[in-house]
């Protein structure tokens, strides 16, 4: 990966997609008898059977819906899903942490607010060398505390995939994503009160200390969360912004928000379990 200054855009990565997928076949290979112990062979198709039953409603869609076709396609493997946490992927343990979000904003009378935040040049490249998203929570923690006397909950995660340019169309988007060229930027979730949307948006321009104006304009944005489509747009393209960003730390959350996303998931997945006894006892 090589990087490139573009002030009214952020830092621009360039990958070579040939020693990419070179690498990446190399690793398979090496990895094919290495297979470890400790991670369940059932591990990807146990997180895809619990992502279609978090994505149609969760435990309670479940318990009331056993006769759906997704349930009945998959009846003698059920119980593959709903995996200990350590094996759970990282979109499913985002289900739970926005879970998690939510419903601490509804204790605290908090909005939850999905942000994308663009990335200084410098900023961008400061990140990268302190391996990532982790510095990233730090440094936006460290603010938020200082201005608002509190540390408000928080998850985010890096991407760097971007649209094709049309070079015809005046430079706008086109809708086909760039296996070459990335962005570097910021996608997650936040518990902010209406009134501190203002110094959020203080902190992150004090962050970026930018003077491009044409940055500045789209330098962040903030949105209600009204369902669970943010968190599947948050991990789009997961295999190609892995190889942009390879050996970065791509996401990271607050410690409380994590403590209470991991309960809410242990209860479910209990619950889960005991239904499946119920219903194995039942025949």
């Amino acid at each position: 990966m090589t990087t490139k200054n573009e002030p009214e855009r952020g830092l621009s990565l360039m990958l070579n997609r040939a020693e990419v997928m070179s690498d990446f076949c190399k690793r398979i290979i090496e990895k094919k008898d290495k297979f470890s112990t400790n991670h369940p062979r059932s591990s990807f198709f146990a997180n895809t059977l619990t992502q279609a039953i978090i994505r149609a409603g969760g435990i309670s869609w479940f318990i009331h819906n056993t006769g759906s076709p997704v349930i009945s396609m998959y009846e003698n493997k059920l119980h593959h899903a709903f995996p200990k946490w350590r094996h759970l992927s990282q979109i499913n343990r985002c289900y739970y942490l926005q879970k998690a979000l939510n419903q601490k904003c509804t204790q605290t009378d908090t909005v939850p607010i999905a942000m994308t935040i663009r990335l200084s040049h410098e900023f961008a490249k400061t990140i990268i060398g302190n391996s990532g998203a982790g510095y990233l929570l730090e440094r936006l923690t460290l603010k938020l505390k200082r201005s608002l006397n509190r540390s408000p909950d928080i998850w985010l995660i890096l991407e760097a995939t971007t649209n094709e340019l049309d070079t015809k169309n005046k430079g706008w988007p086109k809708r086909t994503v760039s296996w070459s060229k990335g962005l570097l930027h910021v996608h997650g979730a936040i518990a902010l009160y209406e009134n501190e949307k203002a110094i959020f948006k203080k902190i992150v321009r004090d962050l970026n200390d930018s003077s491009n104006s044409k940055f500045l304009n789209n330098e962040l944005r903030l949105k209600v969360i009204e369902n669970s489509g943010w968190v599947d747009y948050c991990h789009k393209n997961s295999f190609l912004n892995d190889c942009f960003l390879a050996g970065i730390q791509r996401f990271s959350r607050s410690n409380s928000l994590h403590s209470l996303a991991r309960k809410l998931y242990e209860n479910d997945r209990s619950l889960f379990k005991a239904v499946l006894r119920s219903k194995s006892g039942a025949n």
